[in-house]
């Protein structure tokens, strides 16, 4: 994403109400792990006799289990049986049980299979696959027990509440992004991997599931599945002293791979639970005020909801309040906001690192965004936005880079700065980690919001060594500035990919004003998050301090393949003399792609 679009989407963001779902790497395994009892007519299922409530399921590891025992326990460890029929489906009467539930499939051979409901309700759909199976076992292992202890006794270790499980299921889901769209499987919710129904047919959830394999470890899973031709491998670990799970991930596609890792926080303790919920109801506070005040909102209506000394990007309080009174009041729509991810949850010092999701709406064009925003609790109580605390804006990023147009070098894996400061803050910089060190070269300087931002930007080129800088790793970004001598911060590297993306059109070198249509290419080794077109233009020189650059986002859907940016004849009332066509591909767990096709004046 642009600078201009990030600052855009970032300050609508802040002032939506989230659900307060953290998200956990957990994933499971697939066919042929485990065994259909074989030979002979299988019996019909043990039905309940009729029941007001009924939790009805498949089992199946991508081929149906049959004639095998479900066992049911409730909160209060009271347990109902039945037994698989051929199809794998079974049926339990959960009239007088208190949810939530956790089922066990008892196997032949093998470890055995575990689920858990997905709401309070008494009737559901609850299936039982490996997927499901970890699920339980994370939830189980985060609380120091395994899977068959805690189902012993689950009023002593109770099953997750349906906040807990959706935590650990929608990273699930980030993990199985690739396979669950290469194998065709109808799931959009991070729920439809335990609740949605499906028939163990080779087709879709259960396509899935006979293409992943998993092998259970005493402090997570390894998985491998078939997404086409791509083989993705992926090791999840959970750590109890911290709450969190760690994803680790690598993709094979011909000569093209990808790697990822992510840390996320599974809200275990009831106090993280409670924090989240907390935070949920105070930006659900400021959706109301924005939604009843419209385009006439003002600063003061936003102020409660933010931190006195907040800091972000380099811009103030009342800074970020007019640019964010501005973007609503020009026609900016929030449509819908979840809390993907917990990054970080520190309960001691009240503060919170949380990656949100919009769906935006501006004009007729439907995008969807994703960044990651920090939030403190004050004295009252109260969560605020904070802001990162930071005098500028640094982005560092690892992507499949390619260059065209007038510029058609240094194509590969690179490590790309960026960091946009407020005129006169920051006067210069170093990047360290990854492969070398940078200095921080000074660009052009960025109008955005009647302010002006200086740039400065490195890029080390295509990485040649192997392998590649694991993700994950501290990148170090030193700022010295103007008033106060030099700050660094600390970038964890995203994952990275030597797929690279491409635009097919345009071919030529020159632009004229006006609208163009812009064509590229998408990868294959990764699930697309989000695709970002903009066209950057400048009144001279990318890289003079004297040239002026604006920057429009034209928002596309993921899976775009093509879009229209609009080429102004003037930046600031002076004439645009050179332009930059960006796409960026971004993948579910920090992958990226980034083509810049560059053009001067005829």
């Amino acid at each position: 994403m642009s600078r201009a679009s990030k600052a855009a989407v970032g300050r609508v963001l802040l002032l939506l109400a989230i659900t307060a779902s953290a998200i956990v790497a957990a994933c499971g395994g697939g066919g042929g792990e485990l065994l259909t009892p074989g030979g002979g007519d299988n019996p019909p299922p043990v039905n309940p006799p009729a029941a007001t409530s009924v939790v009805t399921g498949t089992a199946a590891s991508g081929a149906a289990i049959a004639n095998v025992v479900v066992t049911l326990k409730d909160s209060t460890n009271r347990a109902v049986t039945a037994t698989t029929a051929t199809s794998g489906a079974f049926s339990l009467n959960t009239s007088d049980l208190t949810p939530p539930f956790v089922l066990q499939l008892s196997l032949p051979s093998g470890r055995p299979l575990f689920s858990v409901s997905t709401d309070a309700n008494r009737t559901a759909t609850i299936n039982i696959t490996p997927l499901t199976d970890i699920v339980v076992r994370t939830w189980f292992g985060m609380n120091g027990q395994t899977a068959d202890s805690g189902f012993a006794d689950p009023s002593a270790v109770p099953p997750p509440a349906p906040a807990q499980v959706r935590a650990i299921a929608q990273v699930l889901l980030n993990t199985l992004q690739l396979p669950i769209t290469a194998n065709a499987a109808p799931i959009g919710d991070p729920l439809d991997l335990i609740a949605k129904p499906f028939a163990a047919d080779g087709t879709g959830i259960d396509k899935l599931l006979d293409n992943t394999r998993t092998t259970v470890r005493s402090d997570g899973v390894d998985l491998v599945l078939t997404a086409g031709s791509a083989t993705q491998t992926t090791a999840l670990a959970f750590n109890t002293s911290t709450s969190a799970i760690t994803a680790s991930s690598t993709t094979v596609q011909g000569s093209a791979t990808t790697t990822s890792q992510s840390t996320d926080v599974v809200p275990v303790q009831g106090a993280q639970l409670t924090a989240l919920e907390l935070i949920s109801a105070r930006l659900a506070e400021a959706a109301a005020t924005i939604n009843s005040k419209g385009a006439a909102i003002t600063a003061a209506d936003l102020e409660p909801f933010f931190d006195a000394n907040l800091l972000h990007g380099g811009r103030n309080r009342a800074q970020f309040l007019a640019e964010t009174v501005g973007d609503f009041q020009r026609g900016v729509t929030p449509v819908t906001m979840t809390a993907e991810r917990i990054r970080s949850l520190d309960l001691s010092a009240g503060k919170a690192e949380v990656l949100l999701r919009l769906t935006l709406t501006v004009g007729a064009q439907t995008q969807v965004d994703r960044d990651t925003f920090f939030f403190t609790r004050g004295s009252d109580g109260q969560w605020r936005f904070s802001g990162d605390g930071r005098v500028a804006a640094v982005n560092v990023q690892a992507e499949g880079r390619r260059n065209q147009g007038t510029f058609t070098g240094d194509n590969g894996p690179s490590i790309n700065a960026d960091v946009r400061a407020p005129e006169g803050v920051v006067t210069s910089g170093t990047v360290s980690g990854g492969t070398a060190t940078l200095v921080l070269g000074r660009g052009a300087t960025e109008v955005l919001a009647g302010q002006r931002f200086d740039s400065f930007f490195a890029n080390t080129g295509p990485i040649t060594t192997t392998p590649l800088p694991a993700a994950g790793q501290p990148i170090s970004v030193a700022l010295t500035t103007a008033a106060s001598g030099t700050v660094t911060y600390t970038v964890p590297l995203n994952a990275f990919t030597t797929e690279l993306i491409q635009i097919t059109s345009p071919t030529a070198t020159t632009f004229s004003t006006g609208p163009l249509t812009v064509t590229w290419t998408l990868p294959t080794t990764y699930a697309v998050q989000t695709t970002q077109l903009s066209v950057h233009m400048f009144t001279g020189p990318q890289t003079s301090p004297g040239s002026l650059e604006c920057i429009v986002d034209t928002p596309v859907a993921a899976s775009a393949s093509s879009g229209t940016v609009t080429i102004a004849a003037t930046c600031e009332s002076q004439p645009v003399v050179e332009v930059n066509l960006n796409v960026a591909t971004n993948g579910v767990n920090g992958e990226r792609s980034m083509v810049v096709y560059s053009m001067t004046l005829p």
